[in-house]
C-alpha cells in the first residue's frame, strides 16, 4: 500500500511550477491527530477549463453532502479519489473512493436530470464486483494517480458536446486535480489509459443497487 504514496509523492515532487496553482491552506479533520494536522499542499492546473467545471462539480458535491476535498487533510494512510464524468450536454455523475483506516469503500452519485424526481438522483453505496484489491491494483496499472492535466499535452481535438472526465485525488498531505475531455477522440497515450479507467469502472460497479 506504501508504494502508490510513494509514486504519488514522487509525481507531486516534480512538478513543474509553470503550468500549476501550487500552495498550502491549513485544516484539518477530527478522526486526524493533533499531530498530524498539518497544512494541505494544493496543485490545481491553472487552466480556463478548472473554475468552469469545478462549478458544476462543487453544485453536484454540495447535493451529496460531500466535504470540500481541497480542505481536507486525511491521515497519513488514507486517500480519497472523486471521479466526475459527464460536463457539456451530459448530466454529472460521480464516483467517490475512500480508503479509511485500510477499509475501503465507494460511493456512485447518479445523474441529476432535469424535472426528475428526488428518488433518481440518489447516491449508492457500491463496492467492485472483483474485489477492492483487484479493482485499486487495476486503477494503480492506469496510472491514476499521476497522470498530468490535458491542459500540459499537445494538439488536443476540440470535440463539442462531448464526454468529460475529471479526477480528484487527496493523499499524502496533497490534493490535486486534473481533466480528460473527450479522451475517446485524442492521440494521447494518457487518454487511452482514462478510457480504460472509465471503462473497468463501468464493468465494477454500473447498475449496482443500494
Amino acid at each position: 500500500m506504501k508504494l502508490f504514496f510513494v509514486l504519488f509523492l514522487s509525481f507531486v515532487s516534480c512538478r513543474a511550477p509553470v503550468s500549476n496553482h501550487s500552495y498550502t491552506v491549513q485544516g484539518g479533520q477530527g478522526n486526524v491527530p493533533a499531530a498530524e494536522r498539518e497544512s494541505l499542499k494544493l496543485i490545481i492546473p491553472a487552466a480556463t477549463w478548472e473554475p468552469i467545471f469545478f462549478q458544476e462539480i462543487n453544485n453536484r458535491a454540495n447535493i451529496a453532502k460531500l466535504p470540500d476535498l481541497r480542505k481536507i487533510i486525511l491521515p497519513s494512510e488514507d486517500i480519497e479519489i472523486r471521479i466526475w464524468i459527464g460536463f457539456g450536454k451530459s448530466a454529472l455523475k460521480g464516483y467517490v473512493f475512500k480508503r479509511n483506516d485500510y477499509r475501503w469503500s465507494g460511493i456512485y452519485l447518479r445523474q441529476i436530470l432535469k424535472r426528475a424526481p428526488s428518488d433518481q438522483y440518489q447516491d449508492y453505496n457500491i463496492k467492485p464486483r472483483s474485489g477492492w484489491d483487484k479493482f485499486w491494483e487495476t486503477m494503480m496499472e492506469e496510472d491514476i494517480l499521476i497522470l498530468p492535466d490535458s491542459s500540459e499535452l499537445k494538439d488536443e481535438l476540440v470535440v463539442e458536446d462531448g464526454i468529460s472526465y475529471v479526477v480528484e485525488i487527496n493523499a499524502a498531505r496533497t490534493y490535486r486535480t486534473y481533466l480528460y475531455p473527450n479522451p475517446d477522440f485524442q492521440k494521447w497515450p494518457e487518454a487511452k489509459k482514462v478510457i480504460r479507467i472509465a471503462e473497468r469502472i463501468s464493468q465494477e460497479f454500473e447498475e449496482q443497487k443500494p
